[in-house]
């Protein structure tokens, strides 16, 4: 299993890039965000997925550990394969996927080309309990925003309740205690 790369860009294409690691050129299908931040030339490090299958042998690269963990969570669910886990990927950032699943809301991932409303609402259904629990999902840590919605959702708030309340915590409050009672302050008026 190859688990990261670390080479240099050779080569830019639609949806890939080719990296010469020690002499050989791995082909790494890369999501189109982080493929605006590689150029020909650069030196690039990517967290990897190796998918095998009858037909192919395929790299999947990310250069964020937590969007590695959200394509492997995506591949898990039923007609989501790897190539529609990357157009998801490409399209929706991590935050904006957990959001839409946290708020339980399709629209805010409709428009992707292959995913269709089923696969959409597959999709929240089975990440809903995964999302803002794993390590992982969160870059290596809970966030303090995890931390928060997760205490209001343990205090009976509807999750989309908790996730409005979170967007409008004023700026100043910073740990997970100051941004629950200003949470809490919110969901009182």
């Amino acid at each position: 299993m190859i688990a990261r790369l670390t080479g240099t860009i050779l080569e830019k294409r639609a949806n890939a890039v080719i990296c010469d690691v020690g002499g050989v050129g791995y082909l790494v299908f890369v999501p189109v965000r982080d493929m605006s931040n590689v150029r020909v030339g650069d030196r690039a490090a990517f967290h990897t997925h190796h998918h095998i299958s009858e037909t192919a042998s395929d790299l999947y690269g990310f250069q964020e550990e937590s969007s590695l963990a959200m394509f492997r969570e995506l591949i898990k669910i039923s007609n989501v394969g790897p190539r529609t886990a990357m157009a998801i990927l490409s399209l929706r950032s991590r935050d904006e996927i957990q959001k839409a699943v946290m708020a339980n809301d399709p629209a805010m991932l409709a428009g992707i080309p292959g995913v269709g409303k089923k696969t959409v609402e597959r999709i929240l259904v089975e990440l809903k309990d995964k999302l803002g629990e794993s390590p992982a999902m969160t870059g290596g840590g809970a966030t303090v925003e995890s931390d928060v919605f997760n205490a209001l959702v343990n205090l009976g708030y509807a999750r989309e309740e908790a996730l409005s309340a979170l967007q409008r915590i004023p700026k100043t409050a910073t740990t997970v205690e100051a941004k629950v009672k200003e949470s809490l302050k919110i969901l009182a008026r």
